[in-house]
């Protein structure tokens, strides 16, 4: 089984072995340091790590161009993990350095969404099936793929924040695609190889959003300072609303059909499981 899926309006991508996206040109899936061939079974480039990957006692590591070994039943090659996919996963770039302090900021809240949203990612370079990539524009989104083949679950969640968003809005953007993460670790974590799921973790478009969106509201209300949820300003976030003005701001601007969503608790939008 494979699905392709994204929140936020994404452009959606073909996403094939282990979670890997699929380039329609070459063929070829990206591994992060490396593209491999599904085709022949093995990686187009040498491993990176070089002589560093070799054990004398396993002659299957002498092949630098090989796939786990040979093994992929058993092991799988992630390369993508709170992965800082713009650098080669050092996490060092300006945008990297500014993500990871947002995401302690919000580590640091006193409300426990906008905690369990940070800490979702997990920590940088650990693998976590969760990549943080950086996009132009002001949109960015969570993208998640999942496959079951009967014996094993494999899936992966790249997450793209815009590049020019600093302080508050990038608070935000951490914190609302964080619980995106979370949502699709918690439903991933309910697959069965057999495809079978927990229907409750199959959340719809709308209750997904709707949690997000009150992250953003728990970060926003703590600044001290009001802020829109829509660039156009129509749906504005107060430091003093109730949690049922805050509800009724999030269920407007979800309903809004200009803000992409143009989803209500009446007309839910698609599960997780049937976003493709």
């Amino acid at each position: 089984m494979e699905l392709t899926y994204q929140y936020d309006g994404l452009p959606p991508r073909v996403y094939k072995f282990t979670g890997k996206e699929r380039d329609s040109e070459s063929g070829l899936d990206n591994f992060g340091a490396r593209y491999n061939s599904s085709s022949m079974g093995r990686f187009m480039s040498a491993d990176p790590a070089g002589l560093l990957a070799v054990s004398l006692k396993n002659p299957q590591t002498w092949n630098l161009y090989g796939y786990t070994m040979n093994n992929p039943l058993r092991y799988t090659d992630p390369t993508g993990k709170y992965t800082c996919a713009d650098d080669n996963n050092k996490c060092q770039t300006d945008q990297d350095k500014a993500f990871e302090a947002a995401r302690k900021r919000d580590l640091q809240s006193n409300d426990k969404s906008v905690v369990a949203a940070a800490q979702a990612y997990g920590d940088p370079t650990k693998d976590n099936h969760v990549a943080v990539a950086f996009v132009s524009g002001d949109q960015g989104g969570t993208s998640f793929t999942y496959s079951t083949n009967g014996k094993t679950v494999t899936y992966q969640i790249t997450v793209t924040i815009p590049g020019s968003h600093t302080d508050i809005a990038l608070d935000e953007d951490v914190g609302h695609e964080g619980t995106h993460v979370g949502q699709d670790q918690a439903f991933a974590s309910s697959l069965k190889p057999s495809g079978s799921l927990d229907p409750a973790l199959d959340l719809t478009t709308y209750v997904s959003e709707n949690a997000a969106y009150h992250v953003n509201a728990a970060i926003i209300q703590a600044s001290g300072e009001p802020r829109s949820l829509d660039p156009a300003g129509n749906y504005v976030i107060h430091p003093g609303d109730s949690p049922a003005q805050v509800n009724d701001t999030i269920n407007r601007f979800l309903a809004d059909p200009v803000n992409r969503y143009n989803v209500t608790p009446q007309n839910p939008g698609p599960k997780i499981s049937g976003q493709n």
